[in-house]
């Protein structure tokens, strides 16, 4: 019984807390007004703009079509976050078995942006209508033949933000030609450049 008594009026010994003196109060709150002070002085962070309205950009491209070697000059605009349009200028040069062939195309492009990754890589879907001028030319005999050509373009691009600025350009589109030509109907644009925007 005196056991059970002893056992039940036994309390553990409370630690005793020393009291913060006003010197520790007054450090401790100085030290969190100035983390305040120096949160408040930091500039909030800019969030990164891509694919918005009013962005423009200027591009260059070099690539490889069916007929031959080309080179790029466009301009573009985005007037959505996922929808954008731009003018390229295209200039195509081949030279093989004694005949040159040589274009100059205007190419109209719509382009809507199917997936984006973080805002950094969007994989586009475009579609053009290109007026192009053509040259051929036999070197043999000094004959030459030019004439206009209508063709359309359903292809892919892919953007890839480098900076906030400088974009990596991949683009491959199947052509169809409206007037026959000496290469067919049927062709290919592959090419690659970048794109500076702002």
């Amino acid at each position: 019984m005196l056991i059970v008594l002893l056992c039940t009026s036994w309390k553990p010994a409370q630690r005793s807390r020393r009291p913060v003196s006003a010197r520790g109060r007054s450090k401790s709150t100085a030290k969190a007004h100035k983390a305040h002070k120096l949160q408040a002085a930091r500039p909030p962070s800019r969030p990164v703009l891509r694919h918005t309205k009013s962005f423009a950009g200027l591009e260059a491209q070099v690539g490889l079509s069916s007929v031959g070697k080309t080179l790029t000059l466009g301009f573009g605009t985005y007037w959505r976050r996922t929808w954008y349009w731009k003018l390229p200028l295209t200039g195509t040069q081949r030279t093989q078995g004694g005949v040159r062939y040589q274009s100059i195309a205007l190419a109209p492009t719509i382009a809507w942006s199917a997936f984006a990754q973080r805002s950094t890589c969007y994989w586009n879907l475009t579609a053009a209508l290109a007026a192009c001028y053509e040259r051929h030319e036999e070197l043999s005999r000094d004959y030459h033949k030019a004439n206009f050509n209508l063709a359309v373009a359903l292809g892919t691009e892919i953007e890839l933000f480098l900076t906030n600025s400088l974009v990596l350009l991949l683009s491959a589109a199947p052509a169809y030609y409206f007037l026959k030509n000496p290469y067919g109907r049927f062709g290919y644009h592959l090419a690659l450049g970048f794109k500076v925007t702002y």
